[in-house]
């Protein structure tokens, strides 16, 4: 992945932010499956809010992602998550009207609905969380994992 790319006259690195240069100079030449290739999206659910910054500064490889309303209930709940948005993470809600997942607060049934649209890694705190995603088919691991393993 050293190796430059020559695309249309510019140099542009294959690592890196390539896929985020390459949308702003040619949007219409990458098409999201593109995205998937390129980037790990990771979700952090609203369980796992209260380790924001130990998340974000554990692994580089990730796109994280937060939900809508992830960012409501962090609102509500007195949460500071603005750091976390000025490091680019990402705020998406799920494609439609997210579902009930168990017993589980709507917020968490987003972050697992947007984890398993994206087919992203769910960061959770919550076990009920870990183990309703798992049930569902999302790959969702608690925080000491993903701590541990960067």
């Amino acid at each position: 992945m050293d190796n430059l790319l020559k695309f249309s006259g510019f140099n542009i690195s294959s690592s890196g932010s390539t896929v985020d240069t390459l949308i702003l100079l040619y949007p219409k030449l990458i098409n999201l499956a593109c995205l998937y290739i390129f980037n790990m999206f990771a979700v952090i659910s609203p369980s796992a809010f209260g380790k924001l910054k130990e998340i974000l500064g554990s692994n580089k490889n990730y796109k994280f992602v937060i939900t809508t309303l992830g960012v409501s209930f962090a609102i509500k709940s007195g949460i500071d998550i603005d750091s976390a948005l000025d490091r680019g993470v990402i705020v998406r809600a799920f494609s439609h009207k997210p579902p009930k997942v168990g017993n589980l607060p709507q917020y968490e049934s987003e972050a697992i609905m947007v984890a398993f649209e994206l087919n992203a890694l769910l960061i959770a705190e919550d076990k009920d969380v870990i183990n309703k995603a798992k049930e569902l088919g999302v790959n969702a691991i608690p925080i000491e994992e993903l701590l541990a393993s960067s």
